[in-house]
């Protein structure tokens, strides 16, 4: 089942019937669905070539690739080729009517043993692809690397992509397909705990409970995301201590540079290097009060990926009680009782929010704004967090974001507005999010924004 991506496919088809060479790179980082969305975008295309690369020679790669491209020009001949430059002059040699697909999985891998492949590809791009009817696609996990060689003017393969995509998770419209069997309230808890990652989406069966799924794929040491986490950093990382430690760390509340680096006890310059790659990693945010300028104090960081935060919450800290000390159904009654998965819930359900602002703005449902996060800071001694502010010249957009077990009255709401006085703007429009009911005044400014509208597509 493929399930969203429509955006992505529809520049793919784009590329597709160009009717001159394309040259796409597609980045994201592991278990994202890369390989799924390239695998599944070529289905209905013959005249495709999907191939894998490894960290094996130059020779061993090649063999691969002409395996795949003997599937569409059966030539005995091709398997005595050795090099790349073998298979570009026989591309160039050939011709070629019906748009040939050629897709590099893992690019970054033949940079291992050959430093100079980046070098010979350019070569043929300009020499050979640029006048023949192909759309080359080099896909990888490397973002660094790939955003090294393709976006750094001193590499070879600088200025010669026509397009960039960087594949992101799903947002919460999309993963609700996963579940059709689950309500809304279940589909979304499900999401807050493994995010947009649709292979951990996909191991949660909605056939089974929640609590069933939880224990099954993540408290039981035989589960797919019992050792996710720690398997995904020692695939980035050689030593994983100091940024497994940076992650325990900010999960439980967004901490500024300073702070980080005395709890961890390294230098500012370190942390700050080993933050800005779980950045582009897409494993931490770095958090700046909307309308302000940076500075050391007013930066803060928190993990802005689900199933990582669900982990460093219940998993990490409790891995000698699950190593055999106490079995999954009283761990989960003990640890992932309502109060503690409600506290857990309450940070992932802004960013949900924030993203239903986002789709609500941009299909014009909310007036425009010019910037849209997170604010906190004091105002007369007293600390302030607003969960989500949008701001534009004369406007605030303030969003309160409720998960608990509890309606939203007009208690909360004169606190909600009586914190947010200090914002001066000519226009407030406050927006409202709770998973149980309301019991507030209707106003003009107030719009209220239940769980199933939350479901409506972004439809105010």
């Amino acid at each position: 089942m493929f399930i969203g991506r429509k955006k992505e496919f529809s520049l793919l088809n784009e590329l597709y019937s160009s009717k001159k060479f394309e040259f796409l790179i597609l980045h994201g980082r592991r278990r994202i669905g890369k390989s799924f969305l390239l695998t599944n975008f070529i289905k209905d295309k013959k005249n495709s070539i999907y191939y894998v690369a490894d960290k094996s020679n130059e020779e061993n790669n090649v063999k691969l690739f002409i395996k795949e491209l003997k599937n569409i020009y059966n030539y005995s001949y091709l398997d005595n080729f050795s090099s790349w430059h073998e298979v570009f002059d026989f591309l160039k040699n050939i011709e070629i009517k019906e748009r040939l697909t050629i897709i590099i999985d893992e690019f970054s891998y033949l940079m291992f043993q050959d430093e100079a492949f980046d070098s010979k590809l350019q070569n043929a791009i300009d020499n050979i692809f640029k006048t023949k009817n192909i759309f080359l696609i080099l896909c990888g996990s490397e973002v660094s690397t790939i955003i090294d060689l393709i976006n750094n003017s001193s590499k070879p393969l600088y200025g010669r992509k026509t397009a960039e995509l960087e594949l992101k998770p799903l947002n919460y419209l999309e993963a609700r397909e996963f579940y059709p069997n689950y309500d809304n309230l279940d589909a979304l808890k499900a999401y807050l705990i493994l995010g947009g990652t649709p292979m951990y989406l996909s191991l949660f069966d909605d056939k089974l409970s929640l609590k069933d799924n939880i224990i099954k794929n993540i408290i039981n040491s035989t589960g797919f995301l019992f050792n996710e986490v720690e398997t995904l950093l020692r695939t980035k990382f050689k030593e994983i201590t100091l940024y497994f430690n940076i992650l325990k760390i900010i999960n439980y509340k967004k901490l500024n540079l300073n702070d980080i680096a005395s709890k961890v006890y390294e230098d500012n310059a370190k942390v700050g290097k080993y933050l800005n790659i779980l950045i582009k990693l897409n494993f931490v945010n770095k958090y700046i009060p909307v309308g302000e300028k940076e500075n050391k104090r007013n930066a803060m960081y928190g993990i802005c990926d689900n199933y990582f935060s669900f982990y460093f919450t219940f998993i990490a800290p409790n891995l000698n009680t699950l190593n055999g000390l106490m079995d999954s159904n009283t761990f989960y009654d003990n640890y992932l009782n309502i109060n503690n998965i409600n506290n857990f819930f309450g940070p992932r359900f802004e960013l949900v929010c924030k993203d239903y602002i986002k789709m609500a703005v941009y299909n014009k449902k909310l007036p425009q704004i010019k910037m849209l996060d997170y604010w906190f800071g004091k105002i007369n001694n007293k600390a302030i967090e607003i969960d989500i502010l949008g701001l534009n010249d004369d406007l605030a957009l303030i969003s309160e974001c409720k998960f608990r077990n509890k309606e939203f009255n007009e208690d909360d709401l004169n606190k909600l507005i009586n914190n947010t006085n200090f914002i001066n703007k000519k226009h407030k429009l406050y927006l409202i999010f709770n998973n149980s009911n309301f019991n507030i005044n209707k106003r003009d400014n107030i719009i209220t924004i239940s769980l199933d509208e939350l479901y409506k597509n972004s439809g105010l």
